[in-house]
């Protein structure tokens, strides 16, 4: 399969199945922060990746596709200096204008900073989420996402790739392991096991 790799142009690339490639990455986390409706998550998805200038910006995301402009994947990913520019309440305010400063407040501190990497240095890589399309999986699509993630990682001068994955989702653990990834922590939320996950990291 011919694939290429390219940063997201928003007028051209599909939002929409962006949107929901990456509300797959982890419907339970999405949910917790969206609400259970997954037409309105995937829409909120959708703005902080307009708005920019946040986790989910644009400029933070890659596609994978075919040569017919198909998505196939998508991987959103930065380096610690341009993590250092996002600035997530400002989006969450924007979404929730009454309540989205204390919203992500409340998130991050019983939450977020319990399962998501939160401070990495300037020459790590932190890949925050790499999704497949369900029907094109076991094409080697994820392999070639993190190929260009490394490429992105040293082009920046990072020396190490970070991530935080699902302990339930064997497939992407084991596909990070084939890669080079160590698991160096195990991060748990209190009385809610179904949301643990693993930091991994990865030499280049």
């Amino acid at each position: 399969m011919s694939m290429e790799f390219s940063a997201l142009d928003l007028s051209y690339h599909d939002l929409p199945k962006i949107c929901k490639l990456i509300y797959q990455t982890d419907e339970g986390l999405f949910g917790l922060i969206f609400g259970k409706d997954r037409v309105m998550a995937e829409r909120k998805i959708g703005e902080l990746i307009a708005f920019g200038g946040n986790s989910f910006g644009h400029e933070s995301i890659y596609v994978s596709e075919d040569r017919g402009a198909e998505i196939l994947g998508v991987l959103v990913a930065y380096s610690g200096n341009e993590f250092m520019t996002k600035d997530d309440s400002k989006a969450f305010s924007r979404l929730f204008p009454l309540w989205g400063t204390i919203w992500l407040w409340l998130l991050d501190k019983m939450l977020l900073s319990r399962l998501i990497t939160h401070r990495f240095t300037v020459d790590e890589f932190y890949i925050s989420n790499v999704s497949v399309d369900e029907g094109m999986r076991g094409k080697g699509i994820g392999s070639f996402l993190l190929e260009n993630a490394r490429e992105l990682a040293i082009g920046q001068g990072c020396n190490t790739m970070v991530l935080d994955v699902s302990c339930e989702n064997v497939g992407a653990v084991r596909l990070y392991d084939r890669l080079g990834f160590e698991i160096v922590r195990t991060n748990k939320v209190p009385l809610v096991q179904k949301l643990a996950t693993y930091t991994m990291k990865c030499p280049l």
